[in-house]
């Protein structure tokens, strides 16, 4: 298990790599980007796409990322940045898994050990905060910019850790657990933007992949930081306390290593008189102007995020253990490190091939993936021809549809939706995006139980695999190559 930290390991290895630049490419770039800027909106149909290491989607720019004159300094500088804001992404999963852990013992010191009700509030009250916060953020990066914008929003994190951490009243722990939910949504958005503003062309797909990454080693260490409140029942504060540490590195780090000045290329074009600004830019339009100019990737990025969330994720995972269990796997701590283990691997796999095989064709795969596991967990859960090797076909079905989806569905879209707009409504389209996904998770945690008392569980994955499904259609229609 990588710990938090190591977010700030990967950018050295890659500076090696890019601190050779020519300096005078990068003066040239920076001297054609206005130019460059104010033909992105312009699509040639005739001309062949550039690979998606190096090419963008609709909104992206095709310039070489360097330091504007500087060299390896600037670019370290960069991704050492880039690797801070991960950490957005992994206190963003820790969030999330570490009220399942702690739930039973908090109730019983609060006394609503038996209120069911008062227990979902707990739960629900961080998704309700990430929602509030996933449409707040494109405003925030539009007044104070990217790099304010995330360390305010951690100084937001660590308020929320050490209240919840202090609570002694219900209304206090609800309090924490919603301004959390707050930090995490505006996280959601702040950070794939990030890595949209200031990873380097050929690195930025493999960079996005990590965002997931993080979530999910967030998520396993929150199940780790679980382990000893069996036998230490208060330990549920430190468990809370614990998400301060990684909040504070990440403010620590893009204090110290992003100056607030551009370092590529296009940065520098973006700020300069008479191009089109880029995130909190100078120059910018308002929710109700950018909507009606951009309501074709709006409404591209909304469905990926309806799509990604309604082809079962939260599902599989809420009933590997019990999946697990029937195979002969007691463990539901191990149940879920496997399953969640499977995920990192997958994702770390997909990092390293989207670019060469491009997002549409990873997103394509994924959801083939996604609809053939769903089919094979269908038949294992209402064939009775398949009763005595069902525990094994569901652990299979399970495991192959958690890679297939961190192959490309987890990663993908997170990636696509900055770049399918163009920079005057990046933030508030990325804003919009996000906002979307967590009312689908919202929703869909509404719907799910009632729909699996009411069809039962075969037919429910089944109905997740037609989702899937339409997400391969979906993808080859909509998704730029």
């Amino acid at each position: 298990m990588r710990h938090p930290a190591a977010a700030f390991a990967f950018p050295s290895a890659l500076t090696v790599s890019l601190g050779h630049r020519n300096a005078q490419q990068v003066r040239c770039c920076a001297r054609t980007a206005p130019h460059a800027l104010r033909r992105e909106r312009v699509v040639s149909m005739s001309t062949p796409a550039p690979r998606e290491d190096q090419g963008k989607l609709a909104g992206d720019m095709e310039f070489s990322s360097g330091s504007a004159g500087a060299g390896a300094g600037s670019v370290g500088s960069s991704l050492f940045a880039i690797g801070a804001s991960l950490l957005g992404s992994f206190v963003f999963g820790y969030h999330l898994a570490v009220v399942n852990g702690a739930l039973d013992a908090m109730s019983i010191e609060f006394g609503f050990q038996s209120d069911a009700l008062m227990k979902g509030y707990v739960v629900s009250s961080a998704l309700l905060g990430a929602l509030l916060g996933s449409l707040g953020a494109g405003a925030l990066v539009e007044r104070y910019g990217l790099r304010k914008a995330i360390i305010f929003n951690s100084f937001k994190l660590f308020a929320a850790a050490c209240l919840c951490a202090a609570a002694v009243t219900p209304s206090q722990l609800l309090a924490g657990r919603l301004l959390s939910g707050v930090g995490i949504g505006v996280t959601s958005v702040l950070t794939p933007l990030y890595v949209a503003e200031n990873a380097p062309a050929e690195l930025k797909a493999r960079i996005g992949s990590y965002i997931q990454v993080f979530i999910n080693i967030g998520i396993v260490a929150a199940l780790v930081a679980a382990i000893p409140i069996a036998a230490h029942p208060s330990w549920w504060r430190t468990m809370f306390g614990l998400s301060a540490i990684p909040v504070v590195l990440q403010a620590l780090g893009i204090f110290l290593f992003d100056s607030g000045a551009p370092t590529h290329a296009y940065d520098m074009a973006r700020e300069s008189p008479g191009t089109e600004t880029g995130v909190s830019g100078k120059e910018s339009v308002s929710w109700m102007q950018g909507l009606k100019g951009n309501w074709q990737p709006a409404t591209v990025g909304i469905a990926l995020f309806a799509l990604q969330q309604w082809s079962g994720i939260n599902a599989v995972v809420f009933f590997s253990s019990s999946i697990f269990r029937e195979a002969g796997i007691q463990s539901t701590a191990l149940a879920s490190v496997v399953v969640n283990a499977s995920n990192i691997g997958g994702t770390l796999l997909a990092g390293n091939l989207i670019g060469a095989f491009g997002k549409r064709t990873m997103l394509s795969i994924s959801f083939a993936g996604m609809f053939v596991s769903l089919v094979l967990l269908g038949a294992a859960n209402t064939s009775s021809a398949l009763m005595d090797v069902r525990g094994p076909l569901s652990v299979l079905g399970t495991l192959a549809y958690v890679v297939s989806f961190a192959f490309g569905c987890g990663p993908v879209p997170q990636i696509v939706l900055p770049e399918l707009f163009p920079r005057s409504w990046r933030s508030q389209g990325t804003s919009l995006g996000f906002a979307s996904h967590w009312l689908f998770n919202f929703a869909l945690g509404l719907a799910f139980l009632p729909l699996v008392q009411r069809l039962g569980v075969g037919s429910v994955n089944f109905l997740f695999a037609a989702v899937c499904f339409l997400g391969v259609l979906f993808t080859q229609k909509f998704i730029p190559p």
